[in-house]
């Protein structure tokens, strides 16, 4: 699964660096190569650059504290959780993390996880129902985006 996970990113670099937007990854895809899938609520979003010992920036995260609303895949995620999204290339996004609600298709990344490619975060509008909207390609309900990553962790 690392490998194919190594090949997407590859992808989207590649896509980006030549001005060409990012490929839309299938929610089978990303339903896949998920380490988890949850429903987040995200407090106490923050902006921190981070440096190698020789420059002093080389890049930056948005962070913020994130809580499970609903867990979809995986089950190791404690509670509160640290949320980490590398903005040094925002066209890399789909959405910022910010305070709010939100889908996450996440890997883990040392003691923090991380939304996973383009359409890795996606906002969540509404007080908590499923009649709720992700905003994503396919805008749907919370119930229909729960159903259909439900349908594709079946196969």
């Amino acid at each position: 699964m690392k490998p194919i996970l190594a090949i997407l990113s590859l992808l989207v670099i590649g896509f980006c660096a030549f001005g060409e937007t990012a490929p839309e990854m299938s929610v089978s895809n990303r339903v896949h190569i998920a380490d988890f899938i949850a429903i987040i609520s995200i407090t106490n979003a923050v902006t921190k650059t981070y440096g190698d010992g020789v420059h002093p920036v080389i890049g930056t995260n948005r962070m913020g504290y994130g809580k499970v609303e609903r867990m979809l895949k995986g089950s190791h995620i404690p509670q509160p959780f640290i949320v980490r999204q590398n903005i040094s290339k925002p066209e890399y996004n789909w959405r910022q993390l910010e305070e709010g609600r939100f889908l996450i298709f996440g890997i883990y990344s040392g003691g923090s996880g991380c939304p996973f490619g383009f359409y890795g975060l996606a906002p969540v509008i509404g007080a908590g129902s499923a009649t709720d909207i992700v905003l994503w390609p396919n805008t749907n309900s919370v119930a229909e985006a729960v159903a259909e990553i439900k349908k594709e962790l079946k196969k």
